[in-house]
């Protein structure tokens, strides 16, 4: 028991990269939008995240290598090994500065306290924090501010009353209400979050295949509690979505309820503001090699990441649009990301048998693949229909994004299983 709840501690870093306040932006927006008819894709991004990190960390485990030093062994081209890094890096620094701009948000919303001494504040903790560059010591860190985090949002969503019919029709019956696309795209997209698949795979442990999936999926059943507990509290909110609006929602009710969201949200945006510039750093010395990207490389990246979004928060920009930009660009690069995992994890030379995806496995990472392509299929073709408008796209844009995504994963399957 002792090494399964270690286990929870250490994987709690991947809820804490994930429950930020994009996630809190996104699903509260989601809620707020369209009451419980978008849970079905928040349940579905817990699952997707489970099963890619699961991949993810399962190839570490069975190469002894990072992600990125497997794709030069396997010849992967070089541009798509940069546009990788570059990716991550623009999503992470995107990310960073919603995460200290939200932790700066959940203060200021109970207190005066100047955005600058708050924002300099949250920055040299996380450069404390980020400069012991010891996984475990972080995780542990990460996972008491996750619990505190997930207590405040639960006790919130406890207080409201929720219409039961409608949670499990949103639940198990998927829609695509009218604007609701880009919500589905970010809620996918601040869940699964491709730079936290560089996270775990970059973390050194000697745990056993067992131990890992528990404490993994404890993690992350419980980071998808709190984004649905925050879903529900998102449904309550009338008039324009803000953090404010939030607040005096809560805050009508009593002061406690107004100081949790203000905590749930400060430690949302500080666990994500020292996960985003680790994962960065992680993922340059994964695609670089540790040859290349030494310990200074290593540093000096993080900092920037953090100096950035310092930057940000420092000029006052609103945090809401750049989260919800973030997301959504972070969702149109999953499916790259996904193809890599499932073709990486069925290479022979690198991944011994007892490794590999069972027959389960494979069918839902598929199942996940085609999720990731159909949306963001979608995406496209709705993008370029509000340009041309043509009625034949409108009408029929999710049965044409249905059969190309199918086709897509169909050649990708074939081309999969022919090569074995």
């Amino acid at each position: 028991m002792k090494t399964k709840l270690k286990s929870v501690i250490l994987w709690s870093i991947i809820s804490a990269a994930f429950i930020g306040p994009g996630t809190i932006t996104t699903a509260a927006k989601a809620g707020h939008g369209f009451a419980y008819s978008l849970i079905w894709a928040l349940l579905f991004s817990i699952g997707a995240t489970y099963v890619l990190q699961e991949i993810s960390i399962r190839i570490r485990m069975a190469s002894q290598m990072e992600l990125g030093s497997l794709l030069v062994k396997l010849q992967f081209p070089k541009w798509i090994i940069r546009l990788l890094f570059f990716s991550v890096l623009f999503g992470c620094t995107a990310y960073e500065a919603g995460n200290i701009l939200g932790a700066v948000s959940g203060i200021t919303l109970t207190t005066d306290l100047d955005v600058r001494i708050i924002t300099l504040a949250i920055c040299i903790t996380a450069a404390i924090v980020l400069n012991f560059n010891r996984i475990h010591l972080i995780s542990r860190f990460l996972g008491l501010i996750v619990a505190t985090m997930g207590m405040a949002f639960i006790g919130m969503a406890l207080q409201m009353d929720i219409d039961w019919a409608q949670f499990f029709s949103g639940s198990f019956k998927p829609s695509f209400p009218d604007k609701g696309l880009i919500v589905i795209i970010a809620l996918i997209g601040t869940t699964i979050v491709p730079y936290n698949l560089f996270l775990a795979n970059g973390i050194r442990h000697q745990q056993s295949l067992t131990d890992m999936r528990f404490g993994l999926a404890i993690s992350i059943v419980f980071g998808g509690i709190i984004s649905l507990a925050i879903l529900i509290i998102g449904t309550s909110i009338e008039g324009t979505f803000s953090f404010e609006a939030i607040m005096k929602r809560f805050g009508d009710q009593n002061y406690l309820g107004s100081c949790f969201f203000g905590l749930g949200l400060f430690c949302a945006g500080l666990s994500s503001a020292i996960t985003a510039p680790l994962a960065a750093s992680i993922a340059g010395r994964s695609l670089f090699g540790e040859d290349y990207w030494d310990d200074r490389k290593f540093k000096i990246c993080w900092i920037s990441i953090l100096l950035i979004g310092s930057l940000f928060a420092f000029l006052k920009f609103k945090p809401i649009p750049i989260i919800i930009l973030a997301q959504a660009i972070n969702g149109m690069l999953l499916p790259l990301i996904t193809i890599i995992l499932i073709w990486i994890i069925r290479q022979k030379e690198v991944i011994p048998i007892q490794y590999r995806n069972n027959l389960l496995i494979n069918l839902l990472s598929f199942v996940v693949l085609y999720v990731c392509i159909f949306l963001g299929l979608l995406n496209i073709i709705k993008a370029l229909n509000s340009q041309i408008n043509v009625a034949f796209l409108d009408q029929n844009m999710i049965i044409i994004s249905g059969v190309c995504s199918l086709l897509v994963v169909a050649g990708f399957v074939w081309k999969s299983f022919k090569s074995q």
